[in-house]
């Protein structure tokens, strides 16, 4: 999808916040691949749901959501969101405006790096086992 069909695609499904214009520049500064609110299929409480996370990397099967707001029913709301993601093993990183203090586009970058070291250890033991057989 070319560039100018995604700031399309990101104008109609509605209005960014700032935190996700700052994400949203730094994604395409990096050249990484992304879809803003893509539906994604999720299994809550037992029911299969649609979700639509603020960022999916396609490239890499990562979420990024970023949590602009306060309150206890929010809050409530990211850890319930957490705890479905990581049952359903997608890889999601949680931003908050403190998020943006000092250089954080590395932290972002190292996050995501971390999650893709993850599964690179991961496969390598399972490739190691079947070497083994």
């Amino acid at each position: 999808m070319g560039k100018k069909l995604e700031a399309l695609e990101s104008q109609v499904k509605g209005q960014k916040s700032e935190g996700e214009r700052q994400i949203e520049r730094l994604l395409r500064r990096c050249g990484l691949v992304y879809r803003y609110e893509h539906p994604l299929a999720v299994v809550e409480r037992g029911k299969t749901r649609l979700w639509y996370p603020d960022f999916f990397l396609p490239e890499y099967g990562i979420i990024i959501e970023y949590a602009g707001l306060n309150g206890k029913e929010y809050e409530a709301g990211l850890r319930y969101k957490k705890a479905v993601y990581e049952e359903m093993g997608i890889p999601a990183v949680f931003l908050s405006p403190e998020s943006f203090r000092g250089y954080w586009p590395a932290r972002l970058l190292e996050q995501i790096e971390e999650i893709e070291a993850g599964r690179a250890e991961k496969l390598a033991r399972i490739l190691k086992t079947w070497k083994k057989r």
